[in-house]
This record gives C-alpha cells, sequence and structure tokens, in this order.
C-alpha cells in the first residue's frame, strides 16, 4: 500500500548528532555540555562542522536508505494524499515535493568544516578531503532533485524511482557515516576517509566505460631497491633480503637513506602519497605509550588575565593535541587544575605541553601520571629535571610551593613540555625548495604515509633523530 513518509524524533536526533564542534583534537567528538541538540544555533565562538536544517523529511531520507511508497512486492496499490495522474503506463502517483527534497539533501553541509581545518601539517590534505565529501554530498542532491523532476513530467514510474532514490538515499547514508567516524590526525586516516569518499561515489555515480579512475594504482618497492645511504659517519648501514637497516647512536638529526633516482620517479607538480612500512625502535623508550589513560595536573598564580592549557601532543603533529583542558585565570588567581587524557592508539610519540597565552604566569607542581604513577613531574627545584625541556625561569618571588617555582612568558608553543621522546624517525619527501611532506614517527607497524606536493622532481629522505634504530621494507608510492 502507498504511504507518505512517517518523521521520527529519533531520526532527528541521529541527523543532530553530527553537529560536531572542531578542536585540533580531530580524532574525538565534543559536545556542547548542558546544550540539547536542536535546530537553534549553538553558543557563540563554537564553530560547528555541518549545518543541518530540522527537516522531518530530510531526516527519514538521510536515515534510511529508501522508505519506499509502493507495497512489498513493489505493485502500486491504493494512492493516499495528493497525486499526480499520468498517462499510462505510469497512472496516478503520489506527488513529490522538488523544493523539499532540494532542502532535505541539501541538509548535510560541511561549508563550515572548511574554515578549521586546522593549522598543522595536515590541514591541506584535510580540506581536500573535506571538498571531495562536500562535492559527493552536492551531486547526491542534484541526482535526486533531477530524478524527482523527471518523476513529477510522469519520465519515471513509481518503481524506476524508488530504485534510484534508495541507491542515492543510501550514498547519503553511508556518507553521513563515513564523516561520522572520521579521523582526521594522522595522513593515513584522513586518506582512508578520502579513498571512503571515492568509493561511494563510485557506487552512486560510476565513472563511464574507458575512462580514467579517481584513485590511481599504487606501485610498491622493497627497501633495499629504493633506498641508498647517505654520507652522515654516524650512521651504520646495512642492506639485507628486501630491506635496508640504519642505526645512530648519537643525539640530533642524521639523514640516513634517500631513495635512488633511478628507482622511483617523483615528478614536479605532481602530488603523492608515500606509505612507508618496516620497524623502528628508539633507544630510550617513550613515557607515554599509544592508548595510556593519563592524568595532568599543576599549579598556577596568575598575576594579569592569562590563558593556560594542558595538552596531550605528538611528534606526528606536535601542532595538533591528542586532548586538551584550556582555562582562564584571573587576576590573583590562585588554584590547581587537572586534566584526564588519552593517548590515540594509533599514533606515536606523545609528551604532555603546558601552553601560555596573554600574560606571564607562576607555575609549579606539573605532574603527569598513569594509573596514579608519576611519570614525569617539575618542580623547579632543579636545573635538569628528568623528561622536562622548559624555556621558563625560576620566579624570584614568593613560590607557590617548595623553594622554587617556574616564572612563564606567554609566547606561540609550549613552555613546558614533559616526557618528550628523545628519538624518533623522520621520513621526508622533498625537492630542492625543502621539504613537501614530513612525517616523524616511534613506529612503522602497518605503515606510515605521508602527502606531498612537489614543485619540482624529488626525492624520499629517511633521518634518524637521536638514538635508534629502523628497518625500512617496503615503499608503496601512490599518485593522487
Amino acid at each position: 500500500m502507498l504511504y507518505q513518509l512517517s518523521y521520527s524524533r529519533r531520526l532527528r536526533r541521529e541527523i543532530y548528532s553530527l553537529h560536531r564542534p572542531l578542536a585540533t583534537d580531530f580524532s574525538r567528538p565534543l559536545h556542547a555540555p548542558g546544550r540539547e541538540r536542536s535546530g537553534a544555533l549553538f553558543p557563540r565562538g563554537l564553530v560547528y562542522l555541518c549545518a543541518v536544517r530540522a527537516r522531518p523529511l530530510a531526516l527519514a531520507l538521510l536515515v534510511l536508505a529508501s522508505c519506499s511508497p509502493t507495497g512489498p512486492g513493489g505493485k502500486d496499490s491504493k494512492v493516499s494524499g495528493p497525486v499526480i495522474s499520468c498517462p499510462a503506463p505510469i497512472g496516478a502517483i503520489p506527488k513529490e515535493d522538488c523544493a523539499e527534497i532540494a532542502d532535505d539533501f541539501g541538509a548535510f553541509q560541511l561549508k563550515g568544516a572548511l574554515g578549521v581545518a586546522g593549522s598543522g601539517k595536515e590541514a591541506d590534505l584535510r580540506i581536500e578531503a573535506i571538498k571531495e565529501a562536500e562535492n559527493l554530498a552536492s551531486t547526491l542532491k542534484e541526482q535526486r532533485v533531477s530524478l524527482c523532476e523527471e518523476y513529477v513530467k510522469c519520465k519515471v514510474s513509481v518503481s524506476d524511482r524508488d530504485a534510484q532514490d534508495q541507491v542515492l538515499a543510501g550514498g547519503m547514508r553511508a556518507l553521513i557515516d563515513l564523516w561520522k567516524k572520521r579521523n582526521f590526525s594522522r595522513t593515513d586516516q584522513i586518506m582512508r576517509f578520502r579513498d571512503g569518499v571515492r568509493a561511494i561515489s563510485a557506487k552512486v555515480a560510476p565513472p563511464a566505460e574507458g575512462a580514467a579512475s579517481a584513485i590511481k594504482p599504487s606501485h610498491n618497492h622493497k627497501g633495499d631497491d629504493v633506498f641508498e645511504r647517505m654520507e652522515d659517519p654516524e650512521v651504520v648501514f646495512k642492506v639485507e633480503t628486501g630491506s635496508v637497516s640504519i642505526l645512530s647512536n648519537g643525539t640530533g638529526k642524521h639523514d640516513a637513506v634517500r631513495s635512488k633516482a633511478d628507482s622511483i620517479s617523483l615528478q614536479g607538480g605532481h602530488r603523492y602519497r608515500v606509505r612507508v612500512v618496516g620497524k623502528y625502535k628508539p633507544n630510550v623508550e617513550p613515557l607515554v605509550k599509544p592508548g595510556d589513560e593519563l592524568t595532568a595536573r599543576l599549579r598556577y598564580r596568575a598575576s594579569s588575565p592569562t590563558e593556560l592549557t594542558l595538552a596531550l601532543r605528538s611528534v606526528e603533529d606536535p601542532e595538533a593535541s591528542e586532548g586538551a583542558e584550556t582555562w582562564q585565570a584571573t587576576p590573583g588567581d590562585k588554584g590547581a587544575r587537572e586534566a584526564k587524557l588519552t593517548a590515540d592508539p594509533q599514533s606515536t610519540g606523545f609528551y604532555l605541553g603546558v601552553a601560555v597565552k596573554g600574560a606571564p604566569i607562576d607555575l609549579d607542581d606539573i605532574e603527569l601520571l598513569r594509573g596514579g604513577q608519576p611519570l614525569a613531574v617539575s618542580r623547579a627545584e632543579a636545573p635538569n629535571e628528568p623528561h622536562v625541556k622548559t624555556d621558563c625561569e625560576t620566579g624570584k618571588g614568593r613560590p607557590i610551593s617548595g623553594s622554587k617555582s617556574w616564572h612563564c612568558n606567554a609566547g606561540e608553543g609550549d613552555r613546558i613540555t614533559l616526557g618528550r621522546p628523545e628519538g624518533f624517525l623522520q621520513i621526508s619527501v622533498k625537492d630542492r625548495g625543502g621539504d613537501r611532506g614530513t612525517l616523524r614517527t616511534l613506529s612503522l607497524e602497518g605503515g606510515r604515509s605521508i602527502d606531498a606536493l612537489l614543485k619540482e622532481d624529488g626525492q624520499i629522505v629517511v633521518s634518524l633523530v637521536g638514538a635508534g634504530s629502523a628497518t625500512l621494507e617496503r615503499i608503496e608510492i601512490t599518485e593522487l
């Protein structure tokens, strides 16, 4: 029996769950505390990744693959509601409002995401991936509106309309699911999202026969075929079957190997994704492991308005954060703060950063704990505290506790870090103008990816920062 779409509050809530404020942590959903999700705007100062209008029909279309207005067997039956009288063999069909359809399929919008895609090394790639998702949503809308226009002109039967609607609504549903599950904290995660968008696009609108595929094939190379050593006496280089090994016991950065000019071609004017698979081990194990549940805390005293941030960062993208707590300290404010932080299981190289903006502030008793046990502590009592790096000075006034406290000036970046890894692996795609894409990591298990747009012909350079060793087993190169 033909029926009109029913409206569901449950579906409305699901669409509203797309409202996510974008902080520098691209891997976790953040919500507006104490605010019910509704069609109204959220508090000023929070920028949201998508704007979804509260149209009931949109909610049903986007969440359900299809609400078919035909009976179980797909045959037309009694029509209820407004109808259009079409010539045989189509006959009477339920009326469809194309303007409303345009609003329905236009409800999923990502324009707001582009302005807050971050400033880290992955920002360009995030923007590119968001644009592809936005373009797919626009294509789905255009195709569904076009289908409606043909349908109301009696050029498409109910059953054909239903079949195409199922494909288009299913594509929108898949895009929404992909967006809700996105993780933009690493290059390979962004690339998986973008490839997912392209896979949905291929199902909704497959390329014409003979047309070039949007996703170009990858080329795999063994490590020993790709890399040659660089002339750094502090690096030990060894060629093994199918791979190369590098080792350094020194401090600082050491360029170890580069790609051979005759083994791979990275041409200027082209964008590439380079994925490296192998093993890496630093001589000094990092304090924080992937997946760790941590507590960070400190004590402070402010004489002027100051913004303080406790953030869990990673050498993979120091400008981003794996979790952070920021608060405003007012003149005369004195107290203690604590933040619960979680290290992303898919990332590496974590450390605690303390950022100060606005005005100088006094800090003391800065602690990073796991399971209640301290991993690193800074109390300003000694000049070289273990696992602590800072450009703050010991204050000359009355200490917050003990005999000394830190006096930290405001500025960009972290004033104090706890547990920053001493060694890591750096992989760069570069040309004569410098690095065009750089990856820093403490693991190659499962592979790590870099995205780079070359201005001139380029090469891959692998460096050891600090003491450690690596085995480079396989290189996968994809032109984007």
